[in-house]
């Protein structure tokens, strides 16, 4: 529609948590456990931040990453994604590391996932895996008329082209201290959102 709607825009106010908070709940249809952390992500038009997360978040699913070991040892498996969660170009975006494991083994995978996304120093051939692999990926996406429809209109929204058209320079710019300082961060330990469902047994379940 061409005629604009009148009116101010709602937008919710989201306040970013300053401590770790962890909430339990069990769910009678859960057939495993779901551990899910909650981290506060960049601002939907900062390209740059938005890269360094994608870097970041392509090492912690590498398969010489620590976490990849650690799932892989208690029979687990985790991905890891972001979330547009306001509309507001200057708002946060949700990034959120989830893990499906067995209840036996939740709390040493949970506390497995703390340990692992901790900061470390890259050397120049993991830096230039990662800047590889984003790019290739990138590329890939890009052979199909949805995914650049899908591309440049979540860059319009977010008053952010120059994650679409300036990607590539973007990836090739990034430093060891970059990602280093995007784990940091974007994977704050100290400042998650803990959430685990547990199944129902026939046990009584204490946390």
């Amino acid at each position: 529609s061409k005629k604009m709607p009148q009116g101010k825009k709602f937008e919710e106010r989201m306040t970013p948590i300053n401590k770790t908070v962890r909430k339990d709940f069990v769910n009678d249809k859960a057939t495993s456990t779901e551990i899910v952390l909650g981290f506060v992500g960049p601002k939907n038009n900062d390209a740059k931040g938005r890269v360094i997360y994608d870097a970041a978040r392509e090492l912690l699913r590498s398969k010489s990453s620590r976490l990849r070991a650690a799932a892989k040892q208690y029979n687990s498996s985790y991905y890891i994604d972001s979330e547009k969660i306001t509309t507001n170009p200057n708002g946060n975006r949700l990034i959120y590391l989830a893990s499906t494991t067995s209840e036996a083994n939740s709390e040493k995978m949970l506390q497995e996932i703390f340990n692992s996304i901790q900061p470390k120093k890259l050397t120049q051939k993991e830096l230039n895996r990662i800047k590889e692999s984003l790019l290739i990926e990138r590329d890939k996406n890009l052979e199909y008329s949805s995914e650049v429809n899908d591309y440049t209109g979540k860059a319009v929204l977010d008053s952010n082209l120059n994650y679409l058209t300036d990607y590539d320079k973007l990836v090739n710019s990034l430093t060891p201290e970059d990602i280093e300082n995007g784990i940091k961060e974007y994977f704050n330990t100290d400042k998650a959102a803990v959430t685990l469902v547990h199944p129902k047994n026939d046990n009584n379940v204490s946390f």
